[in-house]
């Protein structure tokens, strides 16, 4: 028998970076993506779909953004007002009709970090 857990992003303790609180959110949201699929043979482009998983969340001020999201796998971004003309991008598997997305400011591409979150740098 083989047992598959998934786990969910839950809320943080103390406040987070707004990169910090897109990369946490864009984590949750790959969290439910996979719980997702399990259920139902596909992933979503709908947030409130997937924010019914107990314990998924998006940080405050966060946006996220689905390019694609179908039977091969998903693309999104995530936004957040203090982190201006910036993004950070989340590419899992190979979407069917959609390039790898890239990040606002660097054009750095998701697949830099297969199924990891990149991002643009933040402001010094």
């Amino acid at each position: 028998m083989t047992l598959l857990l998934f786990a969910c992003t839950a809320a943080p303790l103390q406040p987070l970076t707004p990169v910090g609180a897109v990369t946490s959110s864009l984590r949750a949201v790959a969290a439910a993506q996979e719980r997702y699929y399990t259920d139902h043979g596909t992933y979503s482009a709908d947030l409130k779909a997937l924010e019914r998983y107990p314990g998924c969340v998006i940080q405050p001020r966060v946006t996220i953004t689905f390019h694609e999201a179908g039977t091969r796998g998903w693309a999104a971004s995530g936004f957040h007002p203090a982190f201006p003309d910036r993004s950070c991008v989340q590419w899992v598997s190979r979407p069917d009709s959609v390039p790898v997305p890239r990040t606002l400011l660097e054009q750095r591409r998701a697949d830099e970090k297969p199924g990891g979150v990149v991002c643009d740098a933040p402001v010094q």
